[in-house]
């Protein structure tokens, strides 16, 4: 669900258009986008540690959930309307659209080993340290 994350709203009466436009144009104006379908690719993750200066960005983590989860899904299954499936459906497509517009315009479709991730090195003194917050050099 990247267009109702990023637009911050959710269905209009223009069939997504609108929200496309506002996740689209908020996009834009981050400085970086960490790519999650990009982080199978060992390049992608040594520019992203680069980038930070950590290693093990994509370590696996013990993080676990599914017991829970389970459970509650076998006593009250999920039901869902045929025309709730065919807007989530159409949001898919837009939001594949939005990924393909964004990812493809970094790399230019090119193919996943012929490209370089060339991120800068992170300078810590470009950031300003929030309230309740510490930069680490």
């Amino acid at each position: 669900c990247y267009i109702q994350t990023f637009s911050g709203h959710g269905c209009t009466v223009d069939n997504w258009h609108t929200e496309y436009n506002l996740a689209h144009d908020r996009l834009l104006r981050y400085n970086m986008i960490l790519v999650y379908e990009k982080f199978k690719n060992a390049k992608y993750i040594r520019a992203v540690e680069n980038f930070f200066g950590v290693d093990g960005f994509n370590e696996p983590s013990d993080m676990f959930c599914g017991t829970e989860a389970r459970e509650a899904n076998e006593r009250v299954p999920l039901t869902v309307k045929f025309e709730n499936v065919l807007k989530l459906t159409y949001l898919n497509e837009m939001d594949n659209r939005l990924y393909k517009d964004l990812v493809t315009s970094c790399w230019d479709g090119g193919k996943e080993h012929e490209v370089e991730f060339s991120f800068p090195k992170a300078d810590a003194s470009r950031f300003i340290a929030q309230r309740n917050r510490t930069v680490i050099e």
